[in-house]
């Protein structure tokens, strides 16, 4: 019987699993349903906010993302990324529309701020066509000013809230999401401010 060089079978071995490992995958988690409530709509819901003047911004969800768990191949330059978006139409009266997410771009990592991103479009009406004018910007993060509060007192219960504001915007200064309800509080830079309609 021949005799098998047992130092050869086990560097064969351990490099069959070095390659074998290399083509592992890594597993990649779910956006949390926590987090997710900071966002609680669904395709077609209808954001409905008004002022004391009974103005109001009718904005309906269009666009609506919420990111699944996933895996790739450990060869891929690839991170791990959960997210959660939507979109609205234009409310016709305001001439404006909406996009927010929350996107944890490499792992979700609780601790760090909330990475809250909200885009408000401005537009204007000419000759009957609409024409996108700027974009107000608002980010929770190290370079901006935000508040983060979890006793914020609203028809008689208690909220986590998440405040940002943001001076140098051309029309809006303040935006305000309270978790369990979404879209509470926009603040204009004329201090006009519309509230959101919503049951409870």
């Amino acid at each position: 019987m021949k005799k098998v060089n047992l130092l050869k079978l086990n560097s064969f071995i351990l490099i069959i699993s070095i390659l074998l490992s290399g083509c592992g995958q890594i597993d990649c988690p779910a956006f949390p349903n926590d987090i997710a409530n900071w966002f609680p709509y669904s395709p077609e819901d209808t954001i409905k906010l008004s002022n004391v003047s009974n103005s109001t911004i009718s904005l309906q969800i269009t666009q609506f993302l919420i990111t699944d768990s996933y895996s790739f191949s450990k060869r891929c330059d690839c991170i791990c990324e959960a997210a959660m978006s939507f979109e609205t139409t234009l409310d016709t009266s305001s001439l404006i529309s909406l996009r927010a997410s929350i996107i944890y771009a490499d792992g979700i990592n609780l601790e760090q701020p909330l990475p809250l991103k909200v885009s408000i479009g401005i537009y204007k009406k000419e000759n009957e066509l609409l024409i996108p004018v700027i974009e107000d910007e608002f980010f929770s993060n190290e370079y901006s000013d935000w508040e983060m509060q979890d006793s914020v007192k609203i028809n008689e219960k208690y909220y986590n809230a998440l405040t940002i504001k943001n001076s140098e915007n051309s029309k809006f200064q303040e935006i305000i999401f309270v978790k369990g309800i979404g879209i509470y509080k926009i603040t204009d830079k004329e201090s006009n401010i519309w509230r959101a309609n919503f049951e409870e």
